[in-house]
């Protein structure tokens, strides 16, 4: 397999931030191509002190030694505010859209959409509260949501013991 990345930043501003990544792996299974192939933009932006908002979008392409050919579609954005040093609120979209043909596939689509909603909570130096509620669309089925709350207890200062609950 050949693996390799380019990448190119630009920081045309103190709070801004944008890249584009090229990454691709062309690998030889029994004599039939496993590839993939990627291009993607990142774009971030500091629009306040502790507020940061994020655009991201890019497509890749893979052929598997099925035969099979696809095409993956992401674009994503998020906010993240940070109102207090103790406090952290994230809010994440994302889009992808997925195709597979040829090889043993008729040709399948999908479509998935995913938001979450974060906050992390850190009251004193020794604990840290964390929540995270995630919806997940997907074309042709329900809604699925999911919900993880987290705690972390450091009776020590320097973490050489913890105790977490999730």
């Amino acid at each position: 397999a050949y693996v390799y990345n380019a990448s190119v930043v630009a920081d045309p501003l103190k709070t801004l931030r944008n890249s584009l990544v090229f990454s691709g792996r062309d690998e030889e299974i029994d004599r039939k191509p496993n590839d993939i192939h990627s291009v993607f933009l990142y774009n971030t932006a500091q629009l306040y002190r502790g507020v940061d908002l994020n655009l991201n979008g890019g497509v890749s392409f893979t052929k598997r030694e099925t035969g099979e050919q696809g095409r993956d579609v992401l674009v994503s954005m998020g906010l993240n505010v940070v109102p207090h040093r103790t406090l952290t609120l994230g809010l994440n979209y994302s889009d992808t859209m997925s195709r597979l043909r040829g090889g043993v596939s008729d040709g399948s689509s999908t479509y998935t959409r995913r938001v979450d909603l974060n906050v992390n909570f850190n009251p004193v130096r020794t604990v840290y509260l964390s929540a995270l509620i995630e919806l997940i669309a997907e074309k042709g089925q329900g809604t699925e949501i999911t919900q993880n709350y987290s705690v972390n207890w450091s009776p020590f200062p320097d973490g050489a013991l913890q105790f977490n609950i999730s």
